[in-house]
């Protein structure tokens, strides 16, 4: 199974990702 750490680290870079997307607009 896989650890929350990764878990978290996984939902950071969407978020991370998310927030450039929006500024590029």
């Amino acid at each position: 199974s896989r650890s929350k750490f990764s878990i978290a680290r996984e939902q950071t870079a969407r978020d991370i990702n998310n927030y450039f997307l929006r500024n590029m607009l």
